[in-house]
């Protein structure tokens, strides 16, 4: 029996895409914040509890939700990302036939502007997003099949990185951090080196680089947020 937590900033886009993928589990909590309007249409649509938190640590937003669940095995997601066919399976099987608890992981599959990224920084890395309940100190394993990052168009997308960028900046200006010059120049320019060279967005061609530039100007977006809000400006 499967719990999932999916964690959701406003995610209204992608959220209803990733509930439909759930229908093979027992029990959804979302967590995180969702506009009323949103939420009262979801509502008619899936069986869900919905817990209201703003902070920005998916890790705490996880861990608060992980004691709201009362089956075994806990599936963990971002609104944006779904579980296919393939995977669903691999789950299912897991939690029938698995006796020893483990932790799993699985990388995923995102088709960016028509094309499928091979690279670009954490897509090739493997994310954990299957535990037991009770994980602590235990061994973790390889998923073979991937879960889908979802990319719906391409302004949707832009609307995820300018809302990231709002939360970040304000757990920035919560810390009381000042932006200087060096945070609007250098590190979206550090952060587009980084993306395009040691993360290897430059090998998935046009859209790779395209991906490398909206993170880097989602470091611009995110000091100039942090500067608007020191002045009580939008």
């Amino acid at each position: 029996m499967i719990s999932a937590v999916v964690i959701s900033f406003d995610d209204n886009a992608y959220l209803e895409a990733c509930l439909k993928h759930l229908s093979f589990v027992n029990q959804i909590i979302v967590i995180g914040t969702l506009e009323s309007e949103v939420k009262v249409k979801l509502k008619k649509e899936f069986d869900f509890d919905f817990i209201e938190n703003k902070k920005d640590y998916i890790s705490i937003l996880f861990e608060i939700a992980k004691q709201h669940c009362i089956y075994d095995w806990i599936l963990g997601l971002k609104a944006n990302m779904i579980v296919p066919t393939d995977l669903k399976n691999e789950i299912q099987s897991i939690v029938e036939t698995q006796k020893t608890p483990k932790i799993f992981k699985a990388k995923t599959h995102f088709d960016f502007m028509g094309k499928s990224m091979r690279f670009s920084g954490f897509r090739t890395k493997w994310k954990p997003i299957l535990w037991p309940k009770k994980s602590k100190n235990i061994s973790t394993s390889q998923l073979n099949s991937k879960f889908t990052t979802l990319y719906l168009d391409f302004d949707s997308f832009s609307q995820q990185t300018t809302q990231i960028a709002k939360r970040k900046a304000f757990s920035l200006y919560s810390k009381k951090v000042k932006p200087n010059m060096i945070d609007f120049i250098w590190k979206p320019f550090w952060t587009l080196k980084k993306e395009c060279v040691f993360n290897l967005c430059i090998l998935d061609g046009k859209q790779g680089f395209i991906l490398a530039y909206l993170r880097a100007f989602m470091q611009l977006k995110t000091y100039l947020f942090l500067w608007l809000n020191y002045r009580n400006l939008e």
